[in-house]
């Protein structure tokens, strides 16, 4: 194969493309390893995501409360400061 190459003029072309195809196959294996690791990246993201989801299902009766104290609390807050400056006025 090599005199044929030669003799056409065209040496090495054997080599070239045997290492182009070594190449392609290094290639296709190294996407499929990416492949893989998106795939377990994505996997990893949706337990999280699915896992926050129920956090916020779980923590929103709470947040509900939370607001409602805090609204009591800064009407109290604000009677116990008109009630303060009544004192202090007072003494």
């Amino acid at each position: 194969m090599k005199d044929l190459e030669k003799k056409k003029g065209v040496s090495g072309y054997t080599n070239v493309n045997d290492q182009i195809q070594g190449i392609s196959k290094a290639n296709q294996i190294l996407n499929n390893k990416k492949e893989e690791t998106l795939q377990e990246i994505t996997q990893v993201v949706v337990q999280i995501e699915n896992e926050v989801k129920d956090k916020k299902q779980k923590l929103a009766p709470e947040i509900k409360k939370l607001r409602g104290y805090r609204q009591k609390f800064t009407d109290l807050e604000a009677i116990y400061n008109e009630k303060k400056k009544q004192y202090d006025a007072v003494v």
